[in-house]
């Protein structure tokens, strides 16, 4: 795969499922990248910030930016603009994200839209060329396309499983 589509400091996991005709439509698509620091809310020292985009009840299609602060493997907040998916309590975005952040944001975004095309029936489908592209990389397991970045470790899973559940989401990674 070209080093045009993965940029190595930014971290996916997605899967497409399989819709007939060659076509496979996104049920979640997370990329972010991680930042070792002691600013968090619990004064630990990972932070992830990125976008993560799914379908959520109802058929709607969800495209958000977050920043997720994490401590010993759990997830402290997950700020997503206007809200604090973890605490309930309203944020600033603009004050809870810094400037680097934001440029690593819109790297993520920015692979999100190499990946995924958003067609006029309101939904988000693989790109024809990344799945020829991604062939040998994309896992096939009954109906779904999946794609991981590197091998997660199972506490890594289990939080994207609770950043797409927060989001709203109705899929994500199973294991």
């Amino acid at each position: 795969m070209g080093e045009d589509k993965i940029n190595r400091n930014i971290d996916i996991c997605a899967g497409w499922e399989d819709r007939g005709d060659g076509h496979f439509r996104c049920r979640w698509f997370l990329a972010w990248v991680s930042f070792e620091q002691g600013e968090t809310k619990n004064n630990d020292n990972q932070v992830w910030v990125g976008y993560y985009a799914g379908y959520s009840g109802g058929g709607s299609y969800e495209v958000e930016q977050f920043k997720a602060e994490i401590a010993n493997s759990q997830l402290q907040s997950l700020f997503v603009e206007p809200w604090d998916l973890v605490s309930s309590e309203e944020i600033d975005w603009s004050e809870s994200i810094n400037e680097d952040e934001k440029l690593e944001c819109l790297k993520a975004d920015d692979q999100l839209w190499m990946w995924n095309i958003w067609k006029d029936d309101d939904s988000v489908w693989l790109k024809q060329e990344s799945e020829l592209e991604l062939h040998n990389k994309l896992i096939r397991k009954d109906d779904m396309l999946y794609f991981n970045s590197r091998n997660f470790e199972s506490d890594e899973i289990s939080m994207i499983r609770e950043i797409c559940s927060l989001g709203g989401l109705t899929a994500g990674p199973m294991n």
